[in-house]
């Protein structure tokens, strides 16, 4: 890796990548890759941004929930060759993770490292977004995650938010904005892993 690239900010833009299903809205699919180099010479981090243009928007209908927690398995669910256990572990050192952000028409993966250890970490950060696990334990604890903070988190701590989406189903009554990014209750608990795996393959 030359000089430049370690003293740079680098911002991984996958613009125009539609994961959707025949029941999602009616939307082309198309890949585009740009990196974006912003030196910064006194900064010693690295910052690595994947954005997708796939949200909650994208849930098939009565499957709402599934980009959510599709995406949590890539940030939180470990890759073929490791477990979210190991990769912690390895992570740990670096002082590194994964972060994921979604919203109702995007998806954002980032991660900050120092740039001595980005080659350690940038193999692994990519992995997980294009060699995801999928494990069944995985599966399990996320979408259990998910059920509790609509159940619990959602309700009872947050109750700006928990207005909003009120507000949010009465304005979008039918349209592909008109439910929470988590989903609900009803349409997770019949969320399968084969569900994730087809989703993510679209």
């Amino acid at each position: 890796m030359n000089p430049q690239m370690k003293s740079a900010v680098i911002v991984l833009l996958a613009a125009g990548l539609a994961l959707a299903t025949g029941a999602c809205a009616k939307k082309q699919t198309s890949v585009s890759l740009a990196t974006e180099l912003l030196p910064v010479p006194s900064n010693p981090l690295i910052d690595l941004r994947v954005v997708l243009r796939v949200g909650s928007a994208n849930d098939p209908a009565g499957k709402e929930g599934l980009a959510w927690l599709t995406l949590s398995l890539l940030a939180d669910g470990g890759t073929k060759d490791l477990t979210i256990k190991q990769i912690t572990e390895k992570f740990f050192p670096l002082a590194a993770g994964v972060r994921l952000s979604l919203d109702k028409e995007m998806a954002v993966f980032s991660g900050t490292v120092h740039k001595d250890n980005l080659d350690k970490y940038y193999p692994i950060f990519r992995d997980m977004l294009l060699n995801p696990g999928f494990r069944e334990e995985d599966f399990i604890r996320l979408k259990t995650d998910q059920m509790n903070y609509l159940e619990k988190t959602l309700v009872n701590d947050m109750d700006e938010d928990f207005g909003k989406e009120i507000l949010n189903l009465a304005l979008y009554e039918g349209h592909p904005y008109g439910h929470q990014e988590a989903g609900t209750v009803e349409s997770l608990k019949r969320l399968t892993l084969d569900d994730v795996k087809a989703f993510y393959k679209a």
